[in-house]
Parts: C-alpha cells; sequence; structure tokens
C-alpha cells in the first residue's frame, strides 16, 4: 500500500482494499459512500463511464439555489457527491474505471450489488468487465451449491443475466421440488420461487422434446450392436438401458453426469435381465468400446446443454 504525508497530494494513486482508501492524483471532487468512505478522484473518468454519476457531479458542482447543504460538505475542499452504495461496492467500481488493478469484493452479496450499481448508472463497458472477471474466477462464481441464494439476489437487483445463469446452475439441484424447498423458501420470495419453478417446467418439456429427436436420429449410429431386452420395444435402435438413462434427464436434469451414464449401464450389468442376456449371446453392452462411450456422451451434451440455452426467463 503506498502513503503519502499528511496534507500532501500524493503522485500516484493511493489505493488500500483493507482501508477502502482510493486517492487519486490531482483529485477533484469526493465520493461519499453510504457508510461514510469517502475517495478523491478524478471527474473526467466519472464522466467518460457515467452519464447518470456524470449528472450527479455535475450536480454537486452547480447546487441549486435554496437547497440546504449540509455543514460537512460545505466545509469539504472539493465539491462531494454522496451516494447510495457501500464503501466496498464504490471501492470496487473505481478500480474497474481508473488504471488500477481491478479488484472484485470479497463476498457473493457485494459482488451483487456491485453488478446492480453498476447496471443502475449505466457503466455499460465496466458492466462488460466485471462480468468477464467473474467468468474466471475458480471455482465458479456461480455454482450449484450456492445457486439458489445467487438466484434470489439476482431476482432482488433486477439482474437478468445472473438471474439466468444461476436458474441454470439449480438443473443440477436434486432437491428443486415443492417438498424439497422448506428451507430454500426462506431466502426468497414466493415470486422468484414461481418464476424459477416456471423456468424448471420449460426446461423440462424442451429436454423431453429435444432428447426424443436425439434418441431417434442420432443416438443409434453410437451403438453398432444394440442389446436386445425383451422388455424394449423392436424398433429401439439403441440399448435399453440408453434409452432410460436419456428419458430420465427430462425428469431429472440433475441425472445429467457421465457418471450416471456409467451407472445406469452397471445397473443394467448386474441385474437379472442383463445377465440372462450375456448367457444367451444377447448383451455386449460391456464390450462397448470407451472411445463409443465418449463420442455417444459429446453428442448427448451438445443437446442437452443446447437445449437448455433456448430457455431464458422471457
Amino acid at each position: 500500500m503506498s502513503t503519502h504525508a499528511l496534507g500532501t497530494p500524493p503522485s500516484c494513486p493511493v489505493v488500500s482494499l483493507e482501508k477502502l482508501l482510493f486517492e487519486y492524483p490531482g483529485a477533484d471532487v469526493i465520493l461519499r459512500s453510504c457508510d461514510s468512505y469517502e475517495f478523491r478522484i478524478l471527474k473526467m473518468y466519472i464522466f467518460h463511464s457515467s452519464p447518470v454519476l456524470g449528472e450527479r457531479v455535475l450536480a454537486a458542482d452547480n447546487p441549486q439555489p435554496g437547497i440546504a447543504i449540509p455543514s460537512d460538505i460545505a466545509a469539504a475542499s472539493l465539491p462531494v457527491v454522496r451516494l447510495p452504495d457501500s464503501g466496498a461496492v464504490l471501492f470496487s467500481i473505481l478500480t474497474y474505471i481508473f488504471p488500477v488493478q481491478p479488484i472484485l469484493p470479497s463476498t457473493v452479496e457485494q459482488v451483487m450489488e456491485l453488478l446492480s450499481a453498476i447496471q443502475k448508472y449505466k457503466m455499460d463497458a465496466v458492466l462488460t468487465h466485471v462480468r468477464n472477471h467473474i467468468s474466471q474466477q475458480h471455482p465458479p462464481f456461480i455454482r450449484k451449491e450456492n445457486s439458489l441464494y445467487v438466484y434470489s439476489l439476482a431476482q432482488k437487483h433486477g439482474l437478468r443475466q445472473e438471474a439466468l445463469q444461476a436458474a441454470q446452475s439449480t438443473l443440477g439441484l436434486p432437491y428443486l421440488t415443492i417438498d424439497g424447498l422448506d428451507e430454500k423458501l426462506k431466502m426468497m420470495p414466493g415470486v422468484f420461487l414461481h418464476e424459477l419453478w416456471k423456468y424448471h417446467k420449460r426446461v423440462r418439456a424442451n429436454l423431453a422434446s429435444d432428447l426424443k429427436d436425439f434418441m431417434a436420429s442420432h443416438a443409434h449410429t453410437t451403438f453398432n450392436h444394440p442389446c436386445r431386452e425383451p422388455t424394449a420395444p423392436p424398433n429401439l435402435a439403441i440399448p435399453g438401458w440408453v434409452g432410460r438413462y436419456v428419458s430420465s434427464l427430462s425428469s431429472f436434469p440433475f441425472l445429467f453426469d457421465i457418471s450416471g451414464l456409467h451407472m445406469a449401464l452397471t445397473d443394467h450389468v448386474l441385474s437379472p435381465s442383463g445377465s440372462q442376456l450375456r448367457a444367451s449371446g444377447g448383451c455386449t453392452c460391456t464390450m462397448i468400446p470407451k472411445e463409443n462411450i465418449l463420442e455417444f456422451w459429446a453428442a448427448l451434451s451438445a443437446v442437452y446443454h443446447g437445449s437448455i440455452t433456448k430457455i431464458s426467463f422471457l
């Protein structure tokens, strides 16, 4: 962290994440957060980045007659712009505006507040930059484990892109049913939950259609010697256990994982009917080449993800 003598303007940016300190050389305006952090910066960066904040800065430069000005602002050496955002959020915004290292806030809540503030201030280029930064996080910022919470926050802040990404991640949860959501209901309004439920319903319907087409037109090309189960339809061109697994994904999207496909194969091989088929030479599933399994999975993955991305909240 850089420091400078008291009362001496800094010759280079003074930035401290620990103290939420941001002072830029030649500062001509002060941004004050709702929790009383002050950031001394250059107006031109604000004008270039945000028309909304630019208007706030101009208003601070030219206060309207008759409007009372708080004594602490009147006594300041520079114009002061009071903003409703927290110091952590404003600090992060400034690191994306000025030529310094960009810094994301440390918590999920603050990151969502950051995105909301940037959207509110119509900082389109900054919003793209921040979202690109978030997309590079490891582990991913939005993942199955926090998807419901992020979805709730995204809906609260009007962040449709993040809400959709989080909703897609909730497809990996095995308990998004009316019976399994008691604890999750506490963290989001009913209207948000209802919209998520409608989204899941549309996804499942679209998956059912796309996966049916996939099995009819592409899946059979991977399996040259399908397993002839007695209960399988006579025109089925793929092993019955494959068809059952693929069909299950429209009702239970969380089962989409290559380990699930292998488990379906294992269950089939170890079942009494599978043993009987192998004994009679009617099942060669244990001899399916690894390459064929991977080829099938790649094709299925493309259809699965493509089907999901067709569905939005609109």
